[in-house]
C-alpha cells in the first residue's frame, strides 16, 4: 500500500485507510506504538490498561440493577461453576 505524505500545520502526516485501521485494530482516538528499524516504520497497537478505581468511578453506583439480575439465582449451573 502507498500512501502519501501531507502537510496539516507545522507537521507531515500519512492518513491511514479505514481497512488498515482495521487490520491494526485501532481506531481514532487510539494510542499506536510507532518504531523504526533502518528499513521502514512499524506500527503496533497498544492496548489500554485499566485501573479497577478507573472503572468504578465510570459506574453510577445509585443505578438499579437490571431487570433480568432478580432471576440471576435461578438460573441454574451450565458449566463447571461451583457456590
Amino acid at each position: 500500500m502507498k500512501l502519501k505524505v501531507e502537510v496539516w500545520g507545522d507537521n507531515a502526516v500519512v492518513k491511514l485507510p479505514e481497512s488498515l485501521l482495521q487490520q491494526l485494530g485501532v481506531g481514532i482516538g487510539d494510542t499506536i506504538e510507532v518504531t523504526t528499524d533502518g528499513n521502514g516504520i512499524k506500527l503496533r497497537r497498544i492496548k489500554p490498561k485499566f485501573k479497577l478505581a478507573d472503572l468504578i468511578a465510570l459506574c453510577d453506583l445509585n443505578a438499579l440493577p437490571p431487570t433480568g439480575m432478580k432471576d440471576w439465582d435461578k438460573i441454574p449451573p451450565l458449566g463447571k461453576e461451583f457456590i
